[in-house]
């Protein structure tokens, strides 16, 4: 089970437990001037690759979501050295 994982944080309000049930949800924002597609967006290209997002918050301290994505080999990967960021 290889995959690759994108973790993004950050130390701002957080969410509350309703917003962060909804926060994929098509057209839901939290902003006067926001769409409300752009984690959807983002949940459904990591979907459809294969993969998933998670988000965890509390409210006051912050937000966290976790991207996990399949690793795929290709022919180069296979003669590819591992490089300084590699987890192979």
């Amino acid at each position: 089970n290889r995959a690759v994982r994108l973790i993004v944080e950050d130390d701002g309000n957080g969410m509350s437990e309703e917003q962060r049930t909804r926060v994929f949800d098509p057209f839901y924002t939290t902003r006067h001037d926001g769409t409300g597609l752009g984690l959807s967006i983002t949940h459904s290209i990591i979907r459809d690759h294969g993969g998933t997002i998670d988000v965890s918050s509390e409210v006051g301290e912050g937000t966290v979501f976790t991207i996990s994505l399949p690793r795929t080999t290709t022919d180069q990967d296979e003669g590819a050295s591992d490089g300084p960021h590699s987890d192979r």
